[in-house]
């Protein structure tokens, strides 16, 4: 993996050389120094207590005035008897067949089992501890194991937990996602739980009392960040409005109402969510159809009506991303998040025309009228200036979706402007690499470069500057423009952050083919270029210039001399903590500009060994 590892190195090095010899870029470079110094002043007051955000050089006029507010939620109350008065959802009660066996849920990365212990447990993965207090795991169990026992133990390890963490502490349990995943997850339980067994009054005041403090603490701890303001924000507005909903705190459910109508805007376009990750689209999507259950149930028409308009585009985007073919995978661009499991989100709500239903869907029940949800509706919606554009080709039995964009990496993207995933007959051939963890590893670096997205590195400059680039933030970026689209096929070019590289790809589906042409130009005389390719299944050599990947043929063209290597070194994750060998073609060309390479790939033919 250690050659992975240096293109990155590499690239970050080569920009700053870019930078320190075009005196143009000085004043740019100087801003960059001013900003970041001015970042690191505030950023004790951007990550704790929102109440010191209220200024105008971080905040805007709307989020100062819903601030203002924070006085009047210093205290919270829930009482007991609406707490007790929760509406129930359905739930199916199993049969507990391994009765003696100990139970255990999945976290981030790991599977524990469950005891008082998991809260306090100390592990590699910070995302492990986020995961053992979020309770997110509840509704693993109340999809896969809802046995009388299993429940039962849940609601031990809920109060289990209050005893532990009686008052609100400076420590990961009470950062404020993880109080807004974990108030929600325990009132859906027990609404849930509701009638099918026994929870008596005593267990419901500690139950009541810790939710008070939890939402006082999240209101004084809103996830504000300035500029840096991001889809947290949203999750704590959910927090505030399903609470406050459910447990008839009506101005604290309108409160939280106002920041996600205040912000959802800023987060969500066009159906999109900006940040440039397949997997939070689909996760922020079920966030917001749970907060349309709620308004639903609690006859909110107004809110109702305003999240179904947001949800209609945001369900057009999911069912895009996600396979025509039974089983209904999706493309994992970008960050993955240990919350929940791509395959949470596979089939319907999230594609209405599915032959199968989401884990989500079995369990909720619930498809949020939200109007007219096209098919595969016209590529050329998708995309907007500045955020990803996730678009789909098809014809027979390949799939392809590319992931274009203009402007700075997004905060859940990678270095991927231009990449592409192709499926044959539902299953993923070519791969994006996706995410193992959000540590600083070498693998989750490797995995954020261009060189684990089939996207070419040109003369060691790869598209962007990377997000733990000392430049990150500076006024270059690349810029994707769409040629030509069509349901078959796509022309684009990325212009690199290296302004003098241009990157040109086409892709045609036709005759049972998907045909894959690129060309690279560079304002150097010799342009050396890398380009890597990863397949999901075995990779076998046929000849100099074919391969054989499971079920599909590929053979590669050059005009010019071109090196081909076959590695078995890199990783992909299909889900956050998922570290799994894939194998890859690595391309290699130095020679005059413009370099030409051809990707085709084809069916094998059936009886074919």
């Amino acid at each position: 993996m250690t050659a992975f590892m240096n293109y990155s190195r590499f690239a970050s090095e080569s920009y700053l050389k870019y930078f320190v010899h075009t005196p143009k870029l000085y004043p740019f470079l100087f801003q960059l120094a001013v900003e970041k110094i001015a970042r690191r002043a505030f950023a004790r007051g951007q990550n704790s207590d929102s109440t010191t955000l209220v200024s105008a050089k971080f905040n805007t006029a709307k989020r100062r005035r819903l601030l203002a507010r924070l006085p009047e939620f210093e205290q919270v109350h829930v009482p007991l008897e609406n707490l007790l008065a929760l509406p129930k959802l359905n739930l199916r009660i199993s049969a507990d067949t391994l009765e003696s066996r100990p139970i255990r849920v999945t976290l981030a990365t790991t599977s524990v089992i469950l005891d008082e212990t998991i809260f306090e447990k100390r592990h590699q993965d910070l995302e492990d501890t986020f995961a053992a207090n979020r309770f997110i795991w509840l509704f693993e169990i109340l999809h896969e194991r809802a046995t009388d026992r299993a429940l039962n133990v849940a609601v031990r390890m809920i109060l289990c937990w209050i005893k532990q963490n009686p008052a609100p502490l400076e420590n990961p349990r009470f950062e404020s996602y993880s109080i807004s995943e974990r108030v929600i997850a325990w009132l859906f339980f027990l609404m849930f739980v509701k009638e099918k067994i026994e929870i008596d009054e005593d267990a419901y005041h500690l139950i009541s009392g810790s939710i008070s403090l939890q939402l006082a603490h999240l209101v004084q701890n809103l996830e504000y960040h300035g500029l840096r303001t991001n889809n947290h924000i949203l999750n704590n507005a959910r927090a505030l409005y399903i609470s406050g909903t459910l447990l008839g705190l009506d101005s604290l459910a309108a409160f939280g109402k106002d920041i996600f109508l205040t912000e959802h805007d800023n987060i969500i376009q066009n159906g999109v969510m900006i940040e440039g990750s397949s997997h939070y689209q689909f996760l922020l999507t079920k966030n917001i159809a749970e907060m349309h259950l709620v308004a639903r149930l609690s006859d909110d028409g107004e809110f109702e009506q305003r999240l179904g308009s947001l949800l209609s585009g945001m369900f057009d985007v999911c069912a895009r991303l996600q396979s025509r073919f039974q089983g209904g995978h999706y493309p994992l661009f970008g960050d993955i998040s240990p919350d929940m499991a791509p395959d949470w989100f596979c089939g319907r709500p999230f594609h209405k025309n599915a032959s199968g239903c989401s884990k989500w869907f079995d369990l909720f029940g619930y498809e949020p009228r939200v109007g007219q949800v096209t098919e595969r509706p016209d590529i050329e919606t998708l995309s907007v200036a500045n955020e990803p554009g996730w678009r789909y080709l098809s014809a027979g039995d390949f799939e392809v979706w590319l992931n274009l964009r203009s402007g700075r990496i997004p905060g859940h993207a990678h270095n991927d402007n231009g990449s592409i995933v192709i499926f044959f007959k539902g299953e993923p051939v070519i791969l994006d690499l996706g995410l193992s963890t959000y540590r600083h590893t070498e693998l989750s670096v490797q995995q954020k470069g261009t060189a684990a997205h089939n996207v070419p590195i040109v003369n060691g400059y790869e598209p962007d500057i990377a997000k733990d680039s000392l430049l990150y933030g500076s006024n270059l970026n690349s810029e994707a423009e769409l040629k030509m689209s069509s349901a078959t096929g796509a022309s684009y070019q990325i212009k690199y952050a290296e302004q003098r590289i241009v990157f040109a790809r086409t892709i045609a589906l036709a005759g049972g083919k998907c045909v894959i042409s690129d060309r690279i130009e560079s304002a150097r005389r010799n342009t050396d270029v890398n380009l890597f390719w990863h397949f999901a299944q075995d990779l076998r050599q046929e000849g100099d210039f074919a391969f054989r990947s499971g079920n599909t043929r590929i053979e590669i063209e050059s005009e010019g001399a071109v090196g081909l290597t076959v590695m078995n070194s890199y990783r992909a994750s299909c889900k956050y903590g998922d570290e799994t060998p894939v194998h890859s073609i690595h391309m290699q060309a130095k020679s005059e500009s413009p370099v030409r390479f051809r990707l085709i790939m084809c069916p094998v033919p059936e009886g074919s060994v």
